[in-house]
């Protein structure tokens, strides 16, 4: 019989739980800024509760909560692999608060992201890591190896943005240089 108290409640993100989970969001920022993001990134509650409560939702978001409070999140969604022909799950943004972890949240999370994938028809998990310690999770049970996982952001994106529909030639000539990807974007009509 397993004791319930050591566990975390997985639970589908709510607008109960998702101010919580903006918090944890601002943390897990905080720690990967340095690593792949501008400096300047706004969380708006609106965007958040768009994303995931919203009718044009872009993904699922899971939250680990312990008592009352959200230690971990993990966003998922599903997408279809055209080289396999295969549906799969997307498992993104996999974080536990620091001081809550090495109970499991994290297993627990991926575990029920591999469960909700498969009622939707998934039949494989696709995750990736930005730091050691979640690739050492995914990699106890999954293949793991390198890749070129890129972001366009910020003045970039809309640069290119701007180049939809035009000439190749002039999309190739005007392809932004990366550092723009740190540039906050200027306003557009």
């Amino acid at each position: 019989m397993s004791d319930e108290s050591d566990r975390s409640l997985i639970a589908l993100a709510t607008g109960t739980n998702l101010m919580g989970q903006r918090c944890i969001t601002n943390e897990h920022a905080k720690l990967e800024v340095a690593i792949v993001m501008s400096p300047r990134v706004p969380r708006s509650s609106e965007n958040l509760r768009a994303a995931y409560l919203g009718e044009r939702r872009v993904a699922n978001l899971l939250v680990a909560e312990r008592g009352e409070r959200v230690v971990g999140m993990v966003e998922w969604s599903l997408f279809y692999d055209a080289f396999w022909s295969l549906f799969g799950v997307r498992g993104e943004w996999l974080y536990v608060r620091p001081e809550a972890r090495g109970f499991g949240s994290s297993a627990a999370l991926v575990a029920e992201v591999c469960a909700r994938g498969r009622r939707e028809g998934a039949e494989f998990l696709r995750a990736g890591a930005y730091t050691d310690a979640v690739a050492k999770l995914y990699e106890r049970c999954a293949i793991g190896g390198p890749s070129y996982e890129c972001h366009v952001s910020a003045e970039a994106f809309q640069v290119l943005a701007d180049l939809g529909g035009k000439p190749v030639r002039e999309i190739v000539r005007g392809l932004p240089a990366k550092e723009l990807g740190k540039v906050p974007a200027r306003p557009r009509g």
